[in-house]
């Protein structure tokens, strides 16, 4: 079983951005696997692995990469 959350930083500010992530985090206590989508570029800096699917119009299909490689350091305000 996984935890699967969309939108769930959508309208906070940095503060509490950290904070839901810090939580979101400990959910990995409960979860083997915790998968949160989302638009906020900012939160991927404190997150284990990052897949990033676009979508190219030129050839109308949807491209999947994984960006895990493209990480800063995690942030240390985010740990668990």
């Amino acid at each position: 079983m996984e935890a699967v959350l969309a939108g769930a930083q959508r309208h906070r500010d940095e503060s509490r951005r950290q904070h839901v992530l810090a939580l979101l985090r400990r959910l990995g206590d409960r979860f083997p696997q915790v998968i949160l989508i989302t638009h906020i570029e900012q939160v991927r800096d404190g997150l284990d692995r990052v897949i990033r699917v676009s979508y190219d119009a030129t050839t109308g299909v949807s491209v999947v990469r994984d960006d895990t490689a493209t990480l800063g350091p995690p942030d240390a305000s985010v740990a668990a």
